[in-house]
């Protein structure tokens, strides 16, 4: 139940970072919220899926804004 949840909150991420209207003033925010995800769900038993998940996320920031 958990794992759908945290699979929830990332393809809500996801969502956030592929926005069209992004531009390079909404990057440490989009990050920001990266690593919000990233802390909310470390703590619990899931590491290994979050893990994968934060670098999922960040790969696909860095696709998008080039960094």
């Amino acid at each position: 139940m958990e794992i759908s949840k945290i699979r929830d909150e990332m393809k809500w991420v996801e969502k956030v970072i592929t926005n069209k209207s992004n531009t390079i003033l909404h990057y440490p925010a989009i990050k920001q919220l990266i690593n919000n995800f990233h802390n909310k769900w470390i703590s619990k038993n899931n590491t290994t899926i979050v893990n994968i998940y934060h670098q999922y996320l960040n790969l696909i920031l860095r696709t998008k804004f080039g960094r």
